[in-house]
């Protein structure tokens, strides 16, 4: 989706972060320049293994369960990455609520498509993702980190924070 900044959770794109970062501190510290490359080339292949697992997992949920609907829009690089259907999500703004008219359509939508799990996000109040997941009879899932990380314990890393993602979607989509 133009304009979306959350480019990170398609790991490709992660990978490219690294690149540059890796580029821009061998400019500013050369002397550096071997150690940045070394680091830069560990977690590089790091993340192309989590890019490998993450496809690999997606592809193990069926192609009907694989509806992402999620509490603001943050998921379009991951689901165009992944084989996963970005359905219409709650916010498009986290900040506001959606119109009686905004909220009516997406609950005839999630109806229709009958997804397995709606998913809140960390960070985000889930009452409104609730109280969808109530007027259609669809699971509510909280958790997902696609916007934070933890203090402590698996969402606290990046990797770590995929991991955990993709776990939790794995397991409320088969």
């Amino acid at each position: 989706k133009a304009g979306n900044p959350h480019l990170w959770l398609d790991v490709t794109h992660a990978m490219a972060y690294v690149a540059v970062i890796r580029t821009t501190l061998s400019e500013i510290d050369p002397a550096g320049g071997p150690i940045y490359d070394a680091n830069a080339a560990r977690y590089l292949a790091t993340l192309r293994d989590l890019d490998t697992a993450v496809a690999a997992q997606m592809a193990s949920i069926p192609a009907e369960g694989r509806k992402l609907v999620t509490f603001h829009d943050a998921w379009p690089y991951f689901t165009a990455r992944y084989g996963l259907v970005n359905l219409p999500v709650l916010q498009s703004n986290p900040e506001g609520e959606p119109s009686a008219a905004e909220y009516a359509e997406l609950v005839t939508l999630i109806r229709r498509e009958r997804p397995k799990a709606i998913f809140g996000e960390a960070g985000f109040n889930p009452k409104l993702v609730e109280q969808l997941a109530r007027d259609t009879g669809v699971t509510f899932v909280d958790g997902l980190h696609g916007d934070t990380l933890t203090e402590g314990g698996l969402a606290s890393t990046y990797v770590g924070m995929m991991q955990h993602d993709i776990s939790l979607l794995v397991d409320s989509l088969r």
